[in-house]
């Protein structure tokens, strides 16, 4: 309370009633402050505003993805430097997509703080199992992502895609088919998220698939076996894969649709007599086999043959 009175007290009056004197240094965080979507790996601008603090006074600012259990510190400066805001980049080796965090600005001293009202999400692509797959394709799916105006494709065998089937399929839409695949292996895809034309996001999650096996590619491939067998195949001028690789990496084999439909093994040093083609071999159109010193070759009348 405050009184007042003259010179010889004689007249004197006081507060009606109990005041405090408030401390008006403060610093409020505004952005983040809840409810955001960040994206992975991009700029950001952390803002908050200081009120009565001097220019040398220094300044923290801290992260936690424990709700505020822990804080570790993200930047420091002083209120000068800061001027109010700071350029953040959500850094995916600090901040891991899919996790939730709370921000806070504090004063060196921790004399004067504030943090995020909630909590916000930093985020990137995902993606989600694969559907119809058959021996020689799949369809690949993922979610929507915010505000995305593309998505980019890869699929590979290798884990680690150091290789590629498919590389950076633009698309807009949130599923893709892949075809022209290989039966019984496995395969894998991811996605990144394209904003605008300045942010291409991190890859999702991996997706592992793996093929069925074809019964029909697999009764093809047995059925070649004997003209490996009966033409001397260890003595081929060119006998790469046979018999030790899949099928698709037999030299002079091609095939389509998941059936073998052209046998090349021309020039190639085959001998003795071919064998009559299995019923399997009902998609094998296209046999050449000149350049040989073959006997007894069958009737190749179904087949566009060069001898």
């Amino acid at each position: 309370m405050v009184r007042a009175v003259n010179a010889n007290n004689s007249l004197a009056d006081q507060s009606d009633g109990v005041f405090e004197i408030i401390d008006q240094k403060s610093v409020k965080l505004l952005d983040p402050n809840g409810g955001e979507l960040y994206d992975q790996n991009r700029n950001f601008n952390i803002q908050f505003s200081s009120i009565g603090l001097a220019d040398d006074v220094g300044l923290v600012i801290e992260y936690s993805e424990n709700g505020g259990l822990l804080w570790e510190e993200l930047t420091s400066g002083t209120v000068a430097s800061f001027s109010g805001n700071f350029n953040w980049f959500s850094d995916e080796t600090i901040f891991t997509a899919g996790n939730i965090y709370l921000m806070r600005v504090r004063t060196a001293d921790n004399s004067y703080s504030d943090e995020s009202n909630n909590l916000f999400s930093v985020i990137s692509p995902v993606a989600t199992s694969a559907s119809f797959v058959g021996s020689f394709s799949f369809n690949t799916n993922w979610n929507e992502y915010p505000n995305a105006t593309s998505y980019s494709l890869n699929v590979s065998e290798s884990v680690s895609f150091d290789s590629f089937i498919v590389e950076n399929l633009l698309t807009t839409n949130l599923t893709e088919t892949v075809s022209d695949l290989y039966h019984n292996v496995k395969y894998y895809f991811r996605v990144k998220a394209n904003i605008e034309s300045d942010y291409t996001s991190p890859s999702s999650n991996v997706i592992k698939v793996r093929l069925p096996e074809s019964s029909d590619l697999k009764a093809d491939s047995l059925a070649l076996v004997p003209i490996h067998t009966t033409t001397d195949g260890n003595s081929w001028t060119n006998n790469d894969g046979w018999l030790v690789e899949e099928v698709r990496d037999w030299h002079g084999v091609t095939f389509e649709n998941g059936r073998i439909t052209g046998l090349d093994l021309s020039n190639n040093n085959l001998t003795g007599s071919f064998p009559e083609l299995a019923v399997e071999l009902d998609h094998l159109i296209n046999v050449n086999l000149s350049g040989n010193t073959l006997v007894g070759v069958p009737d190749f009348s179904n087949h566009c043959y060069q001898w």
